[in-house]
């Protein structure tokens, strides 16, 4: 079986100086014949490039809020921890996994920055999505409905925050019961998906079969644009 090598950001502690990952990410991509590595945050631009070229796709993983500065808002008080040295990495990593047309997939946090990094918004307090399960409407025709074959799911919620206005030529393509947006997509090759639950997290719901699927959406198209 090929491999294909899958770049995970990481989460980072400023006050401890210390970059981390969950292990449920590396677990769900090794499952799936996937190689993750945990990237450390680095600043250099070529540096960033010299990385998406040893990768065959990037997951944009959850943790703490962006910086509404990076889409033009002030902080509200109810507006959690934000650490620009991350949010620049990953708008960096993922405008270069881009130019070099690399399958991207961002989970949670991940939705948010993908969103933030190409000039969309993001709502920074939304209560009664945190620690909960809801339905969820898909788009028929979108990336999402192609992968999941249903427009009715049920997914896990740990959000508060979550896209506001979509960046320009990109589209939410699914919403929670009450409205929220719930999924990203944009006319991109090979792979270009948001989803605000998190898919990594099995818990016996209803809902980790969809989950199953995304993740291994996900993989096979990292492995079907594996380096030639």
């Amino acid at each position: 079986m090929d491999h294909p090598i899958i770049i995970l950001t990481p989460q980072y502690n400023e006050d401890r100086s210390r970059m981390t990952s969950p292990r449920r990410y590396t677990d769900r991509m090794t499952e799936r014949g996937a190689l993750p590595l945990i990237s450390p945050i680095i600043t250099d631009e070529e540096e960033i490039s010299r990385l998406v070229s040893i990768s065959d796709g990037v997951l944009f993983t959850g943790g703490d809020d962006v910086d509404p500065e990076l889409y033009g808002r002030e902080k509200e008080p109810e507006c959690g921890f934000v650490t620009r040295y991350r949010d620049d990495f990953e708008i960096a990593l993922l405008k270069a996994a881009m130019a070099a047309e690399k399958p991207v997939f961002g989970i949670c946090r991940g939705i948010q920055i993908m969103n933030a990094a190409l000039g969309g918004t993001l709502v920074q307090h939304k209560p009664g999505h945190q620690g909960t399960t809801h339905g969820v409407r898909v788009e028929k025709g979108s990336l999402l409905h192609s992968i999941l074959g249903s427009d009715a799911i049920k997914t896990n919620s740990f959000h508060h925050q979550h896209v506001d206005s979509p960046f320009p030529g990109g589209r939410i393509t699914a919403w929670a019961d009450d409205g929220t947006p719930e999924a990203l997509e944009t006319d991109y090759s090979p792979f270009f998906l948001g989803v605000q639950w998190h898919p990594e997290v099995r818990s016996g719901e209803e809902f980790d079969g969809w989950s199953e699927v995304l993740l291994s959406a996900f993989v096979d198209a990292c492995r079907k644009n594996m380096r030639r």
